[in-house]
């Protein structure tokens, strides 16, 4: 349904607003990082069933649809320019209120992929039939002193969409990816060669047919630079990360370019190379085929592999001296510049062996509780699984990524039907029990682990510890491993023991701190204290739809106040609430409506839920989009599409329309056309018709029929005295005639 247009005439007053630009690069200053480590994932796309809303319930956990969650504290995610052109990013601040509701802060965003209209039209590799997703106009200037009513040069598309995502969801991003992956390597070979050798990426840059970004790596530092810029002026606490590079090669190539199109020269219009913007360096940390579990051994004349979670570990670390050293050469030292601070964008293990990639459920659960632990020791800001469910079914999988996972598959399933996974549960433990601590090498020190025990102590908010200890693996493929341990005498006699499915029995035992039997799955243990179970009984489900008379402006909603008891000994809990209470008066729109309840013994729950106020007709002069029973289909040209929840016949939906001010829709050109074949999922009316004169066909709007698209299916209706109303075919983009029932 397309809204009429409205003729009003608007008085607009641009204010003035005076942004000083950043004037420092990141080799002159990287924020230390205040917050705390948190455990993320890239949540994936299942398919229609699964809202943004219903996999952050199973992320995090909502006690208002009775999911405990995965543990999940911060998400990766990503806002092409498509999404905000389409969509407008203002319909993500729910979902990162949401978000924050469950916990989920600091997030990390990755932007890039521009939209078609704003992509660069030149063709970097000839013969190619995929062009670049890079942003047309990187080198227009960056910012125009407000010229275009934003401090930045609208005319730089890549600048106008960072700000535009910086001014809208800002608030709930702390890490700003610059693209997924730029140094995938197309060739399959050349970004591991070594100097010397013909092609290589140490002496040579990338050809852009080689690499995923089909562009001239100085395209791409250009990109590091604006988002740098625009970010650092707009919110300057929050940092710039440089991921999914692949190998050192490329980064080499990256740290020895500015942005000068001109091969990278250093000049005045193009001072500084790219380490000057980005703050974090990031990984992807797949051990099962990375390399980081095998080395080379000449007393053996081959490689020695180290497939288990011990040494994908410990691989990891290798990776990490490694680019720490590369970095340190072009300076990035902590003394001639500051020293990047690190990330894991991407991260797993499968659970499923596949070939000579090992895997097991053994293996994921114990290499995501070693990598928390292993994450906040070496100080990474977050670290983020892969997805968030499996890709596929376990009859099906035929590849490593398609057996990683908190969930097992959910495509065909509904919410409230999903499994979680060994790993699932070990995440959450983790996370949980660890969340917000820091490693405390002294009070390791003092634990004097022998050989083969590894694991540390960990300090708590409250001041308390927690010690995570392990029997250390040590044969390839297998996850077996066993020790004792012994607390020293001044610990006590007894310890309290928390075992890696702790998210999903809330079972705290006793034992002694003498001889405490180790395997390769951690184990949480604190000095013994006060333990309980907290429930919190939220109102049933995460969304309450409402529906209010345009005139009415929002309705009043109520629902149960939770109610959150504990069996901790003293019996207090604190609940507290954000976003609005029961009986509020609510707007049209969504809310965010949240409640947490902590007891006395550490333990927290939290519930989230949607207030949404729907429009049931009447004309507004603001096009919302929260109209009740219809879905909002996306924007273009000024235009808002909508289409209905429900079916009725074409006279039906002519009276229906006009109730909001509006018509049925009308197609005008072969890019409109295009544009709504993918945003509506089902066959609807559109607005054309020979209703009152066979052969003449009009549109409600009463536009000018200048373009069509009529279907040649063997199954579709002629058009004659019976048939006289047009659907469109979503699967083709194609139209045909009904009979209007």
């Amino acid at each position: 349904m397309k809204n009429q247009h409205l003729l009003v005439f608007i008085l607009l007053f641009m204010a003035s607003s005076l942004f000083a630009q950043v004037n420092y690069s990141a080799n002159d200053l990287i924020n230390p990082y205040t917050g705390k480590y948190r455990a993320g994932v890239n949540p994936g796309y299942y398919g229609g069933n699964w809202t943004n809303f219903e996999l952050t319930d199973l992320s995090a956990g909502n006690a208002a649809v009775d999911i405990n969650g995965a543990g999940v504290r911060a998400i990766r995610g990503t806002l092409p320019e498509h999404f905000g052109i389409v969509w407008d990013y203002n319909n993500w601040i729910p979902v990162y209120e949401y978000y924050a509701a469950l916990g989920i802060k600091d997030n990390t965003l990755v932007v890039g992929v521009a939209h078609p209209d704003h992509r660069d039209p030149v063709d970097y590799c000839a013969g190619d039939p995929v062009e670049t997703t890079m942003f047309a106009n990187l080198y227009e200037p960056i910012w125009d002193g407000g010229a275009n009513g934003t401090p930045v040069n609208d005319n730089n598309y890549m600048a106008k969409y960072v700000y535009d995502l910086v001014t809208t969801v800002g608030d709930h991003v702390k890490f700003w990816e610059v693209w997924n992956e730029p140094g995938f390597d197309l060739s399959g070979y050349k970004s591991s060669l070594q100097p010397g050798q013909p092609g290589n990426w140490w002496e040579n840059d990338p050809n852009p047919c080689d690499i995923i970004l089909r562009a001239p790596i100085q395209n791409y530092i250009r990109t590091l630079r604006i988002t740098y810029e625009v970010v650092k002026t707009l919110s300057p606490d929050d940092y710039i990360v440089l991921s999914g590079i692949g190998t050192d090669a490329f980064l080499d190539a990256l740290m020895r370019n500015t942005d000068n199109p001109n091969g990278g020269q250093v000049t005045p219009d193009f001072p500084l190379k790219a380490g000057a913007y980005f703050d974090i360096v990031g990984f992807h940390a797949y051990p099962h085929f990375d390399g980081s579990t095998r080395h080379w051994d000449n007393n053996v004349g081959g490689f020695v592999y180290t497939r288990h979670s011990d040494g994908a570990v410990e691989g990891f670390d290798n990776r990490v001296t490694q680019r720490k050293n590369l970095l340190s050469t072009y300076g990035y030292d902590g003394t001639t510049y500051p020293e990047k601070l690190l990330i894991v964008t991407e991260m797993d293990v499968p659970r499923l062996p596949f070939g000579e990639f090992f895997g097991s459920d053994e293996l994921q659960k114990n290499y995501i509780m070693k990598s928390i632990a292993h994450a906040i020791k070496i100080g990474i800001t977050q670290t983020h699984v892969w997805q968030l469910a499996e890709r596929t079914t376990e009859a099906n999988a035929v590849g490593s990524f398609d057996a990683m996972g908190f969930y097992s598959n959910v495509s065909d399933l509904m919410p409230g039907e999903a499994t979680i996974l060994p790993q699932g549960v070990a995440h959450a433990t983790a996370s949980t029990l660890l969340a917000d601590a820091t490693f405390s090498q002294s009070e390791t020190d003092n634990l004097n682990l022998p050989t083969g025990i590894k694991g540390g102590a960990y300090l708590r908010p409250d001041g308390s510890y927690i010690y995570m200890l392990w029997a250390r693996t040590n044969t390839d493929m297998s996850e077996v491993a066993s020790a004792n341990y012994s607390f020293p005498a001044s610990y006590g006699q007894n310890m309290d023991v928390k075992y890696w499915d702790y998210s999903e029995t809330n079972a705290t035992n006793t034992v002694s701190s003498q001889g405490i039997s180790l395997t390769g799955t951690p184990v949480f243990l604190t000095l013994p204290q006060n333990s309980g179970t907290l429930t919190l009984n939220c109102p049933a489900g995460n969304l309450i739809e409402v529906p209010a008379p345009e005139a009415d402006g929002g309705a009043i909603v109520n629902w149960a106040v939770p109610m959150a008891t504990t069996t901790c000994p003293d019996g207090q809990v604190s609940l507290t609430s954000t976003g609005g209470a029961s009986g509020d008066f609510y707007p049209f729109g969504t809310t965010v409506v949240s409640y947490q309840a902590t007891d006395n013994c550490g333990n927290t729950k939290r519930c989230a839920m949607r207030v949404a106020v729907a429009s049931t007709g009447g004309i507004n002069t603001t096009c919302r989009i929260a109209l009740w029973d219809f879905k909002f289909a996306g924007q273009r040209d000024g235009h808002k599409y909508f289409i209905s929840k429900f079916t009725k016949t074409y006279p039906e939906a002519v009276a229906i329309a006009a109730s909001y001010g509006a018509k049925l829709l009308s197609i005008e050109t072969q890019a409109e056309n295009d544009f709504l074949r993918y945003q509506f999922a089902d066959a609807g009316f559109i607005g054309l018709n020979d209703e009152a004169s066979e052969g003449n066909l009009v549109w409600e709007s009463g536009a000018p029929v200048t373009f069509t698209s009529f279907d040649d299916c063997s199954w579709c209706l002629p058009n004659n005295e019976t048939n006289d109303y047009a659907e469109f075919h979503p699967w083709n983009g194609k139209w045909s005639f009904t009979d209007g029932t």
